[in-house]
């Protein structure tokens, strides 16, 4: 199976040397407010996909492999809505991505020794670390700051706002980064590494709010004679 991406968010602080009783407390509660205050811009434009939803994006993919020092890219849609994720991806990548709310299904298709084969993979998202799931959990979370925390938020090229992130707790998502539009309202960016530093990044562009999708959409049944296999 393809290495899987679709998930997620810190600022390390350091607090000036040991502080006693109640002075630590109040440091720490200050600092989560900082967090909170300077996450705003992203949870609002986050919060405006969820309440539009469905989402359909064209982007493109890119997955860079460390070990082989190897970058893979690949055009496709994504289609966000309501917990449930649908991403079709074309060559090479050549998959689609169904999370339908319980279940996750990765369909791609191989070279058989008598033609092209679709081969199947059932996944429940618990048996999946965070990485493959990132994309529907993190347009879904209300509060980025519950999971995690801001590293550095900085301007850059057009006017775009960018956040590093990393996890409080630890997972195969080592860091995350995002990156906004704050004039048109929109996250044209999403990257992260995972533990063994390869890093996936999606380049959102065309947006749709509110969009219509056929009855299904988020729903997968595999096709006959495919290969499946259950994790």
């Amino acid at each position: 199976m393809k290495y899987l991406a679709p998930l997620i968010i810190l600022s390390i602080w350091f607090l000036p040397g040991p502080i006693s009783g109640g002075g630590v407390q109040e440091e720490q509660e200050s600092l989560a407010r900082a967090q909170k205050e300077a996450l705003k811009p992203l949870e609002t434009i986050l919060s405006r996909y969820r309440r539009r939803s469905p989402v359909q994006i064209q982007l493109t993919k890119e997955v860079h492999q460390e070990l082989l020092n190897r970058t893979q890219s690949s055009e496709g849609h994504l289609t966000l809505g309501s917990g449930r994720l649908r991403l079709e991806l074309g060559a090479p990548d050549n998959s689609l991505l169904v999370h339908d709310g319980s279940l996750i299904w990765l369909a791609q298709e191989i070279d058989g020794f008598s033609g092209p084969i679709t081969q199947v993979t059932k996944i429940r998202p618990d048996r999946l670390g965070p990485a493959a799931t990132l994309l529907s959990a993190l347009f879904e979370r209300p509060d980025l700051g519950q999971d995690f925390e801001l590293v550095e938020k900085s301007e850059i090229e057009g006017g775009e706002k960018a956040f590093s992130l990393r996890p409080r707790t630890q997972t195969d998502v080592v860091s995350l980064r995002l990156v906004l539009n704050p004039e048109k309202k929109l996250i044209t960016q999403v990257s992260f590494k995972d533990d063994l530093n390869n890093e996936t990044r999606y380049l959102f562009g065309r947006t749709q709010f509110s969009a219509r999708v056929k009855r299904g959409h988020f729903e997968y049944k595999p096709p006959e004679g495919a290969e499946v296999t259950e994790y």
